[in-house]
């Protein structure tokens, strides 16, 4: 998938090698704008968790 422009960069989650704690081995990830978009498991089983986007309580005020 190709991106055009800075919005659409913004929108596509990349793939980044993170370290596993459990055993060393690296995992891949995919990674939006700094948190990992959806869990991944190593090979010896430990689950990296997805991590959730922070919501303000100003942006729940507005819906």
């Amino acid at each position: 998938m190709i991106a055009y422009g800075c919005e659409e960069k913004n929108k596509i989650p990349s793939p980044e090698d993170r370290i596993c704690p459990q055993c060393g081995r690296e995992v891949e990830v995919f990674v939006l704008k700094g948190r990992v978009y959806e869990d991944a498991v190593c090979q010896c089983g430990y689950v990296i968790k997805e991590e959730k986007q922070i919501v303000m309580v100003a942006d729940q005020e507005e819906k």
